[in-house]
């Protein structure tokens, strides 16, 4: 039997050992460079591992839950009282909320407010031992029986996905009598808050029972997946990787200075995410548009028209045909991730996923998927960044970030 967990928004930063942030795996070439080349490679057979290998592999592939926001809870290693919190749960200054009072001085707004006095009522139910981080998905309030295509449905949606489930299935009946709910992803483990290292995938089998809590790890068993990647699809996709890595190879100094000059790095992520929320993607890139987006960025940030130009833009010009060339991997690395992508999708779970727009409803796949390397605890995010990631970017969300 093949085990997936289906881990929720964010992933492990290894700066901090916090579930913080996670990266897209084609995004590792500007974060780390070649060696964030290897690291996406590994990751893509990583994939194919787990679902060829007959033993134990070096990696977990896991389904992200589009739940909002996060919440950290369990017992403070310091004073052993339970509490639950944002990730500003791990500030240096932490919020900790051990009181609806506490809960009220630290998150006056409203919708994030209701939602952490509900988790501390409730969660504290469960005899957490630790401290746990999850994703809430939904609470009594934002439940609704809906009917999309003609069905019946239980539904809720915490940010972008809307996720319906029938409701006389045994999960529907459960999801309709709680209060709240939460998907656990990551387990802390040290002696205080500011030290602790996330651990993903952890065991919650211990976890007490309650009507008024749906919780899971949401773990996704497929009796057989072995044949989820044909030997052709292998090949193909072992194909694309022989000639990504000698196109890598090339640009190995280029792809280095990108991820060791932040300037650089922050305007070509910030230039494709543009491209993203535009419906392209970094097929479209080009180092002239990339440059006109800076130009207009720096004249903003001088309020009035000037000729120079930023230390980034002048490394950029050097490496005109390079960066343009670093664009083409970075889409050749994303078309060969939407090919994974592509497959995972086609694994169904017991939830609906939708996204509505203005003409109603339209089927979508999951958020998208972690590959986590078990040996180093690192993680890079699988996601269609033309469907989700723009989603994410353009659908009104149903709370609102402090």
């Amino acid at each position: 039997m093949i085990r997936f967990t289906e881990h929720l928004t964010e992933a492990f930063k290894a700066k901090s050992g916090k579930n913080v942030h996670l990266e897209h795996l084609e995004d590792e070439i500007l974060n780390s460079g070649y060696a964030g080349f290897g690291r996406a490679v590994s990751a893509i057979r990583g994939v194919l591992d787990v679902f060829g290998a007959n033993e134990p592999t070096a990696y977990d592939i896991t389904v992200k839950w589009d739940g909002a926001p996060a919440v950290i809870c369990g017992i403070d290693p310091s004073s052993g009282r339970f509490f639950v919190g944002t990730k500003s749960v791990f500030n240096v200054t932490p919020k900790l909320n051990f009181t609806n009072a506490d809960i009220d001085a630290n998150h006056p707004a409203d919708g994030l407010n209701a939602k952490l006095k509900l988790a501390l009522k409730h969660f504290s139910k469960l005899g957490i031992r630790g401290v746990l981080q999850g994703d809430l998905l939904f609470d009594s309030d934002t439940v609704q029986r809906e009917t999309i295509d003609g069905k019946r449905y239980l539904t809720f949606r915490a940010n972008t996905i809307t996720y319906a489930v029938d409701p006389k299935s045994e999960l529907g009946q459960r999801i309709a009598a709680a209060k709240i709910g939460i998907v656990f992803h990551t387990a802390y483990e040290g002696d205080s808050l500011q030290t602790m290292v996330a651990r993903f995938n952890p065991d919650i089998s211990y976890l007490k029972k309650t009507r008024d809590v749906w919780y899971d790890n949401a773990t996704l068993r497929v009796a057989d997946g072995s044949g989820l990647f044909s030997a052709r699809d292998r090949q193909a996709i072992e194909r694309s990787i022989d000639t990504l890595t000698q196109q890598a190879s090339a640009l190995k100094t280029t792809m280095n200075g990108i991820s060791r000059n932040e300037g650089v790095k922050l305007a070509i992520k910030t230039y494709i995410n543009g491209l993203v929320r535009a419906n392209m993607g970094s097929g479209h890139a080009d180092v002239n548009q990339l440059l006109a987006m800076m130009a207009q960025k720096a004249q903003t940030a001088r309020k009035k028209p000037s000729t120079k130009t930023t230390p980034s833009m002048d490394w950029i010009k050097r490496n005109r045909n390079q960066i343009n060339q670093v664009f083409a991997l970075h889409n050749s690395l994303t078309v060969l991730k939407m090919s994974i992508v592509s497959k995972l999708s086609s694994l169904k779970g017991g939830m609906g996923t939708f996204v509505k727009d203005g003409k109603g409803y339209r089927v979508t796949a999951p958020e998208g998927y972690v590959a986590i390397d078990r040996m180093s605890n690192a993680a890079v995010k699988l996601v269609d960044r033309l469907d989700f990631s723009r989603s994410n970017f353009t659908v009104e969300k149903s709370w609102k970030k402090e």
